[in-house]
């Protein structure tokens, strides 16, 4: 028994080995510690697995991996360090999917697709809406009958202007019939929950695993659930759609980005280090408990998504006011 393990431990410490030593017998990616810039403050879903796949990535390449968050701008000033950075793939975008939603809807800020390489889409998910348990209502149609008989208006949080969340609460507003009001938050979906929970606003938009927490305690009351499917972490809420509200299939995802002049040959090997760090069983186990799920895509699919989504905003762009 003890020869069998023993043997067991040098072939898996001899694999190791090889992955990190395929990685870096050159003085290309990787060949130093890797940073992950995400434009959310710390605490919150996406922030969660960002850390994960710094996890991940880290065994799998051999070099520490840290989390750097840089919240601002509604994601331009996270962008904007990593289209600095050396093209090396060594500073690393974690980009949510308002990037593309603000590239195709808003001019007030800068699009800052331009200036960085797509590496891959990472994960996926839909959003859940919760309202405070004051509202006393238990779906959305009973929501929606008490705003229109007091001639009421919903105030929700999200991460910020343009964000996925703004945009589903603006598209289920209209096809609801009910105003919604936006309130954008620095902190994201901690601080907007917070909010909820103080009776400052009365909803929000955010992560299905971070809400569930809150819901379990009583905190918050989850309504329904943004995407074609219901939420792994919360399997007994509805989507918007099964609800009767179209359009609100809508995901949000968390993808890599580096700087544009990053060489192909080194995207290729960051894109296929982090599919790798995704395969990681405590990587996945974390992510699905914050509600998301593990969605890779590479470099060439992820490009070609994101050319998909523009057209879609500029068409759906019609029906939200983002401001």
């Amino acid at each position: 028994m003890k020869t069998r393990l023993l043997t067991c431990t040098l072939v898996t410490t001899a694999l190791a080995t090889a992955t990190v030593l395929a990685f870096g017998q050159d003085k290309g990616f990787p060949n130093r510690q890797v940073t992950l810039v995400v434009p959310i403050a710390a605490g919150g879903g996406g922030d969660g697995v960002a850390r994960a796949i710094a996890e991940g990535l880290s065994k799998e390449i051999g070099f520490p991996v840290i989390v750097e968050n840089k919240p601002g701008g509604n994601g331009v000033l996270a962008a904007n360090i990593v289209a600095k950075s050396p093209p090396d793939a060594h500073t690393v975008l974690l980009g949510f999917s308002g990037v593309v939603q603000n590239a195709a809807l808003r001019k007030d800020i800068p699009n800052v697709l331009p200036l960085l390489q797509p590496v891959g889409q990472m994960v996926s998910s839909g959003f859940s809406f919760a309202v405070s348990p004051s509202l006393n209502v238990a779906n959305l149609q009973d929501l929606i009958k008490s705003v229109k008989a007091s001639n009421a208006i919903i105030d929700y949080g999200t991460n910020g202007v343009g964000s996925t969340q703004h945009i589903d609460g603006q598209l289920f507003g209209k096809q609801a019939g009910i105003r919604m009001e936006h309130v954008p938050f620095k902190g994201g979906e901690v601080e907007s929950l917070s909010a909820v929970m103080s009776g400052t606003i009365q909803a929000a938009f955010g992560s299905p695993g971070v809400f569930k927490t809150y819901q379990d305690t009583g905190k918050v009351k989850i309504l329904a659930v943004t995407g074609a499917k219901r939420s792994p972490a919360l399997p007994h809420v509805p989507t918007f759609a099964e609800s009767g509200y179209a359009n609100l299939d809508i995901v949000g995802w968390i993808g890599a980005f580096v700087s544009k002049a990053t060489p192909d040959a080194e995207v290729a090997r960051l894109s296929t280090a982090l599919q790798r760090a995704l395969l990681n069983p405590r990587v996945k186990e974390r992510i699905a408990f914050i509600g998301f799920n593990v969605d890779f895509t590479g470099t060439d699919d992820f490009k070609r998504q994101i050319d998909s989504e523009m057209s879609r905003w500029a068409i759906l762009g019609k029906d939200v006011k983002l401001d």
